[in-house]
């Protein structure tokens, strides 16, 4: 079952008990000791991953990391007073980068006696998991049914790279003037295309989360809040050219920023 489809049986299953639930309590404004949140949204890469990775070519290159994604969350919580809470957050992110750069050179050995114009295009998959406790709080505007609510948390981080591919394109940017016949062109250096097998690794990040919620019915809340995903890998799991899993050195920081809305099941 898809990551999606799975949510969206939490999704209603906890909205079945919710309207249930709401019917066996005093229609009023008493905020429940346990919460379920269910939220979706966006987010962006900060800064650059700094992740260099070997391909079959013997070249190394940066994997790219600008990029923005779809990232899904449910957070369980119980209020151990009305303003504070444990409880266990769990977040899936799916990630597609793509990155295109374009430079010019001339040749040392003057064999084209024109400028050639290279363009490297890095492509990759990227999936995450994140799982840990957290701290919850919640803070009443006054009588209203506006409050703001944040979260914070240490988390185990599964990430998985994936479709990890590369081309290099060469383009020569002919005088034509100077060409007298067609067989005179040059031919360009010959394209190069790669790709590099499954990258995979674990850490330890910090979550953190803050936003304004407001109260449908004593049980059922919506809202929307800022998400930051703090993390680095040093270490990632993948099969080398005999077929046999090894584990490299990298310097990856998953640093994400983004915006989510939610819903949120009060029993």
């Amino acid at each position: 079952m898809k990551n999606k489809q799975i949510l969206l049986l939490v999704f209603s299953c906890a909205a079945v008990f919710s309207a249930a639930h709401s019917q066996t309590v005093k229609n009023d404004l008493n905020y429940r000791k346990f919460r379920i949140s269910v939220d979706a949204g966006t987010t962006y890469s900060m800064g650059t991953s700094g992740t260099v990775l070997s391909t079959p070519l013997g070249r190394d290159f940066v994997l790219p990391s600008r990029s923005k994604n779809f990232g899904a969350g449910l957070d369980g919580a119980y209020f151990l007073t009305k303003q504070y809470g444990v409880g266990l957050k769990y977040r899936f992110y799916t990630v597609n980068c793509k990155q295109t750069l374009l430079s010019g050179y001339e040749d040392i050995e003057n064999e084209y006696d024109y400028p050639v114009w290279e363009r490297s295009t890095t492509s990759c998959k990227e999936q995450m998991h994140l799982l840990g406790p957290a701290v919850y709080a919640r803070w009443f505007l006054g009588q209203s049914k506006w409050h703001i609510a944040a979260n914070a948390g240490i988390v185990y981080l599964y990430d998985k790279l994936s479709n990890i591919k590369g081309k290099d394109e060469y383009h020569i940017e002919y005088h034509y003037e100077s060409l007298t016949e067609f067989s005179q062109r040059p031919e360009p250096p010959r394209n190069h295309f790669y790709s590099v097998s499954d990258r995979t690794g674990a850490t330890v990040g910090f979550t953190l989360s803050a936003g304004i919620r407001y109260q449908l019915s004593p049980s059922i809340g919506i809202g929307i809040s800022a998400d930051g995903l703090f993390a680095s890998l040093s270490r990632m799991k993948y099969l080398n050219t005999f077929d046999e899993y090894e584990t490299g050195d990298v310097t990856r920081k998953i640093n994400r920023a983004g915006v989510s809305a939610g819903i949120d099941f009060n029993f």
